[in-house]
């Protein structure tokens, strides 16, 4: 892939590519996770943001100096959320969404 490409790369694409790492699975599956503790705890609605701030947070202390390029853009929030409510019926609307702008 060249640098172009690269720049020249939708957000969907984006999205998919991190999603599909090792970090991005396991980042979907702790957001999950939480979302559905979230959701049986009675919370109606919760921030996408706040979850991936507790990842990375819980992350930094599991992983430490062993991190070796574990990132979450925020830009992944939106598609995040979106993934998880389409996943998991019981978490329908439980993260506030604003319709899409792909900015590559």
């Amino acid at each position: 892939m060249t640098q172009r490409e690269l720049f020249n790369e939708t957000s969907d694409v984006k999205y998919t590519r991190w999603r599909n790492s090792p970090h991005g699975r396991a980042v979907v599956d702790a957001a999950m996770t939480r979302a559905t503790r979230l959701r049986q705890r009675g919370f109606q609605r919760y921030g996408i943001k706040c979850i991936l701030e507790a990842i990375r947070y819980d992350f930094a202390l599991k992983l430490g100096a062993d991190a070796d390029g574990f990132k979450v853009n925020n830009n992944v929030a939106s598609r995040l959320a979106r993934e998880i409510m389409a996943a998991r019926p019981e978490l329908a609307g439980f993260f506030e969404t604003r319709e899409l702008r792909d900015a590559t």
